[in-house]
């Protein structure tokens, strides 16, 4: 599993009677960072985060000001999805970070019914 992808974005400018496009706030928002895998995955063992396939997806949404986030993992013989829908707080690395938690502390404890949250 590589560490080093590149990864393009896009952003329109507002269009039509709209102030704003998400598009644009999110490509100025992950400009020139480093995004690696998030969620799912990052609550697997090495060894068997290696064999699975994500399809992560994040979008803030300004007509109901919530982010929308969803978490994907597949292998051949087991699928998880985590999918959440949260308020924005204007801060986009905070309010991107928290979905990615969120993703990755339902995975832990899917996998381990014990493990203690908030952690």
């Amino acid at each position: 599993m590589p560490e080093d992808r590149v990864i393009l974005v896009t952003g329109f400018e507002p269009f039509g009677a709209h102030t704003v496009n998400p598009s644009e706030g999110l490509a100025k928002a992950v400009d020139g960072r480093r995004v690696g895998d998030f969620g799912i995955r990052k609550a697997l063992p090495v060894a068997e985060a290696a064999k699975v396939s994500v399809k992560n997806g994040w979008l803030y949404y300004y007509d109901d000001r919530n982010w929308h986030i969803n978490c994907m993992a597949v292998t051949e013989s087991w699928a998880m999805s985590v999918l959440q829908r949260y308020p924005g707080h204007g801060k986009w690395n905070s309010d991107y970070a928290y979905g990615q938690n969120v993703c990755r502390e339902v995975a832990k404890q899917l996998i381990n019914p014990d493990y203690p949250s908030g952690g």
